[in-house]
């Protein structure tokens, strides 16, 4: 069964808490005796290494230890620039930064999360695996802290294989993988403490000891694949996408760095470089499970300790970079004066520090806050998706995910409004908290909400952040206005194609039922005629009377028929004409009401379907004037420029707040809508009604 998230109500390893007293006072005690030997280890084994590579091979035990230089070699190095001390002090600096780096990941996890088993694991296998890269320097100086050493080594070794099984849930993911712990321990136990036994890999036979040991190797690997695909939520695959990596740099790193030691055996800078390696790659455990831990959330450290220790990992990474580069340029130019080759290496340190401090910084803002340094750049990437969306859905579905990816945020939403309320149109992630809403504007129209939930609980959004995402809801707003205005527009193709097809029907309609039928009573009524003229002229009189009343019947109705399609009124005498005998027509059915037409004379030639929208718009609205407005006076203005703009306005009682409109106001904003023009009506009880439309004399109105 798949694991569950967060959010799961039963029990889950990965938030188990600690607490019975007694068994987390005497975790807290254990690790706190951990970290002090490890602390002891550094300390001592830093010392013994410095002390041993100051003293050349085989002068104190007869024996050469682990980087220890011959007379030769280190003749190499000070002709080279470089002193003995300073090898040894490197050296031994080298493995400090290695054991820092685990022992302050294990100190932060322990002082935040010590009540949480996942997190105790951790700091436990942390502060114990530092040694077990370490190369036995102890051995040859102090027995006693030898001693040390191999306890802190036995148990990062055990622990350390069964926590690339557990992490980050806590569960053994595989479930056999469970059974691999106690082999794992023995051969620990027996590679420090009976070494020979056949408990000892290196006591196995050849085809037995290097695949025992990739056996498990490969099998933590597998354990943390498996996990991703099979059983790991969205944030549990980023966790284990970065601890995988750092375990592959480990394994395939440190043998990378043996075979550099192998290559540069009688060079003195390259064995410091392969040092360097050796204690800088080991780290990449550690600092996997701190992106986890910083950038993932994992197991909810504190925002103030993310900044602290990627502060801290820069510039320990700076202070590595420029030692290297250091030792390299002596050993390039050749450099015999030990001054002068300090003083060249501290000039190009000055150099190189604000330029690689600004690049590092720019890795850790992408890292944690994402592209909200290079706003014009999101601007861009945004624009270049939108350009081939053409749906809404499509484009809210774009602007959040790139909002989502530009500032590696868990979650994004996009609320638009639908009637009194906003509902969730698109989202993106996983679902969090809610930090910031923002709203986006088309002119001053609200369109909506953007809604984001913070990288971390607690964290809010910086003054950068809030640039970067009003410049992408103001972006977004347009393209969200230009794609509704794009659907309206559809829309409105669509009821135009609707209402001429329901207009063909009813004129097919109208032709077949009314004058189809005339024709076909025409034809048996003239043949009745035609029979009755010589036999019966009486009836052939009354035949040929009822026929002419039908024929003017018939030519009444195709007269209706076509006074729908067009009034024959624009035909004989123009629109304003037929505007003002419509008007006279109403006046002299209601002497009291004075209607004047202004319109300029000649009109310009319009559009057939401007003329008749008009007309029939300022009958209507005549119309209505006539039988509800209870006025004296009416206007009708009518003005041509780049559109017909029709204004009818009277001194009547006006609409009354609680008025509905009718079948007569549809009807007018139906015939606008249809050209593409618009509708306005304002009125106030008492101060009489003013109509205003505007229709379109351009583009396709015109063909």
């Amino acid at each position: 069964m798949k694991a569950k998230g967060n959010g799961d109500s039963g029990y889950d390893p990965f938030r188990a808490r600690l607490m019975s007293a007694a068994p987390f006072l005497l975790l807290r005690c254990g690790f706190a005796m951990l970290f002090i030997l490890s602390c002891i280890v550094m300390t001592a084994e830093a010392w013994a290494k410095a002390e041993m590579l100051q003293t050349i091979c085989g002068e104190r035990s007869g024996t050469c230890v682990p980087f220890q230089l011959t007379s030769a070699e280190a003749d190499r190095l000070v002709a080279s620039g470089l002193s003995v001390p300073f090898y040894a002090y490197f050296s031994a600096v080298l493995d400090g930064v290695r054991y820092i780096g685990f022992l302050s990941i294990a100190l932060l996890l322990f002082l935040k999360k010590s009540r949480d088993a996942m997190p105790m694991y951790a700091s436990f296998t942390l502060a114990a695996a530092a040694p077990i890269f370490s190369l036995g320097y102890l051995e040859y100086t102090s027995q006693t802290f030898h001693v040390i050493e191999n306890f802190v080594f036995i148990i990062g070794w055990i622990l350390i294989m069964p926590f690339f099984y557990l992490y980050p849930s806590g569960r053994f993911v595989p479930k056999w993988t469970r059974i691999l712990f106690v082999p794992w321990a023995l051969i620990a136990i027996g590679m420090t403490y009976f070494p020979g036994s056949v408990l000892d890999p290196g006591s196995w036979p050849g085809w037995l000891d290097v695949p025992g040991i990739v056996f498990f190797h490969v099998s933590a690997i597998f354990a943390q694949l498996y996990r991703y695909r099979k059983h790991s939520d969205f944030q549990e695959k980023q966790q284990t996408q970065w601890f995988v990596f750092g375990a592959v740099l480990v394994l395939v790193g440190i043998p990378a760095m043996g075979l550099l030691e192998f290559i540069f055996e009688s060079n003195p800078t390259g064995i410091l470089f392969a040092q360097l390696g050796r204690s800088v790659i080991p780290l990449a455990l550690p600092c996997a499970i701190a992106i986890g831990i910083l950038r993932f959330r994992l197991w909810d450290i504190d925002i103030l300790w993310r900044r602290t220790f990627i502060y801290a990992g820069m510039t320990i990474f700076i202070i590595a970079t420029y030692a290297l580069t250091a030792a390299s340029i002596s050993e390039l130019l050749r450099v015999r004066d030990n001054f002068w080759s300090s003083l060249f290496a501290a000039a190009l340190v000055g150099i190189l520090f604000q330029p690689v401090r600004e690049w590092v910084q720019r890795i850790v803002n992408r890292l944690f806050f994402g592209d909200r340094e290079e706003p014009y750049a999101v601007l861009a990437r945004l624009g270049k998706l939108l350009e081939g969306t053409f749906h809404q859905d499509d484009v809210l579905q774009v602007l959040c995910s790139t909002i989502r990816e530009a500032l590696k945020l868990p979650y994004a939403e996009v609320l638009l409004q639908q009637g009194d309320s906003f509902v969730t149109a698109a989202s993106s992630g996983v679902h969090s908290p809610i930090e910031v809403k923002i709203p986006f504007y088309h002119g001053k129209q609200l369109l909506g909400f953007l809604q984001l939930a913070a990288r971390s609980p607690g964290e809010g959004f910086s003054s950068k952040d809030r640039s970067l995402l009003e410049d992408l809801a103001g972006q977004a707003g347009k393209a969200i206005a230009n794609v509704r205005l794009s659907e309206e527009l559809k829309q409105s193709r669509t009821a135009l194609v609707k209402s001429r097809e329901e207009d063909r029907k009813r004129l097919k309609r109208d032709i077949h039922d009314g004058i189809g039928s005339n024709l076909a009573a025409f034809h048996m009524q003239t043949y009745n005629l035609m029979k009755s003229i010589r036999s019966d002229p009486d009836k052939a009189v009354r035949i040929a009377e009822l026929l002419r009343q039908e024929i003017k019947s018939t030519i009444m109705e195709v007269r209706r028929i076509v006074y729908d399609l067009r009034p024959h009124a624009l035909d004989e005498l123009g629109l304003v004409a037929a505007i003002k005998a419509y008007a006279s027509n109403l006046t002299f059915e209601n002497d009291s009401l004075l209607i004047t037409v202004d319109a300029p004379e000649p009109l310009p030639v319009l559009p057939a379907a401007v003329e008749v929208a008009v007309y029939r718009i300022a009958s209507e609205a005549l119309t209505n004037v006539q039988k509800h407005a209870s006025a004296d006076r009416c206007t009708v203005r009518i003005q041509v420029g780049e559109g017909v703009r029709l204004e009818v306005s009277d001194n009547g009682v006006g609409v009354p707040s609680t008025y509905v409109a009718g079948v007569g106001i549809f009807s007018m904003m139906e015939r606008a809508s249809e050209i593409g023009g618009t509708f306005e009506m304002s009125s106030k009880p008492g101060k009489g009604t003013r109509i205003s439309v505007t229709v379109p004399t351009t583009g396709e109105i015109n063909q």
